[in-house]
């Protein structure tokens, strides 16, 4: 899901062609779609493009919340909803378009659970909680986090490389005005947004370590391929000035040499700051406290 996703973001045009697989067809099938993304100010990093897809996940209930809907009707931890409203659920995400559905004409769905080898029909009716207020009508479920898979065995370190080192020349691509991809620099992260990529892989009990190996490796050759750019306060740019003069004979004027440090220094300088106020704003919004949702009794 992670490559369409991010062939999705590197698209270009008002139109995405895709090519579906459905089941119960021979042949697979083309679609033309569009994409929306949310409108931001200039201040805030910019949304990416999305179709409004989700992969299939099973619908578990992790808890419910204390006199909510779900707790009242009978719903407990581990059950799983199969059907809303005669509805398959292929997410969990299906209920909320149920409920946001509706409108204000708010009924009760019913809803087919599966309780170990059981399966029993339960009625519940959204309902708007105190806490927080405004909130819209919810019946109230937690659910159960998606479980992690993983390939066994997983990309070889070559594999691993290649993709590292061609991520970062699509997204350079990406960015440049002649291309009609709606990806900017302000989607790009710094040292805080790297570190805090890192918290959130590491926060994973089981699987965390292997994933930040598997991030330290993408940053490693991302970072490698960008000191190979002929900038020259990289490395890049002492190779391509070393050509320079194994071509001409003769060294670059001392002069333009110290103009050009001193200009590609203050970009790089004045990139990171840009990047920095971004995630130091995206951390800032993660890190306001969330009101809890609370039901009337």
């Amino acid at each position: 899901m992670d490559s369409i996703m991010e062939r999705i973001i590197y698209s270009e045009g008002e139109q995405i062609t895709l090519l579906v697989k459905r089941p119960g067809v021979d042949n697979p099938i083309t679609i033309d779609t569009g994409y929306e993304k949310e409108d931001r100010p200039a201040h805030q990093r910019q949304d990416f493009r999305k179709i409004g897809v989700r992969p299939i996940s099973d619908s578990i209930i992790a808890s419910t919340v204390l006199n909510s809907p779900a707790s009242k009707s009978g719903l407990l931890a581990g059950d799983k909803i199969l059907e809303a409203n005669n509805k398959k659920l292929f997410s969990r995400e299906t209920l909320t378009f149920i409920i946001q559905a509706m409108g204000e004409n708010i009924t009760p769905i019913n809803l087919l659970v599966q309780r170990g080898n059981e399966k029993m029909n339960l009625s519940v009716k959204p309902v708007s909680p105190m806490s927080p207020e405004g909130a819209p009508p919810m019946v109230g479920i937690q659910w159960q986090g998606v479980p992690t898979t993983l390939q066994q065995p997983g990309p070889n370190p070559f594999e691993q490389v290649w993709d590292g080192a061609t991520a970062i020349f699509r997204t350079l691509s990406a960015i440049m005005p002649w291309h009609d991809a709606d990806v900017s620099v302000s989607q790009m992260s710094s040292a805080i947004g790297i570190g805090n990529y890192y918290y959130q892989t590491l926060s994973d009990p089981v699987y965390g370590w292997r994933f930040a190996f598997v991030l330290s490796v993408l940053i490693n050759v991302n970072l490698a391929m960008l000191n190979l750019l002929p900038l020259p306060v990289l490395d890049g740019g002492h190779i391509a000035m070393s050509l320079y003069e194994w071509m001409f004979k003769s060294p670059i004027n001392i002069r333009i040499m110290e103009m050009l440090q001193f200009g590609c220094a203050l970009l790089l300088i004045s990139f990171m700051v840009y990047v920095t106020w971004f995630d130091v704003g995206d951390l800032s919004k993660k890190g306001g406290q969330t009101e809890p949702v609370v039901f009337a009794e």
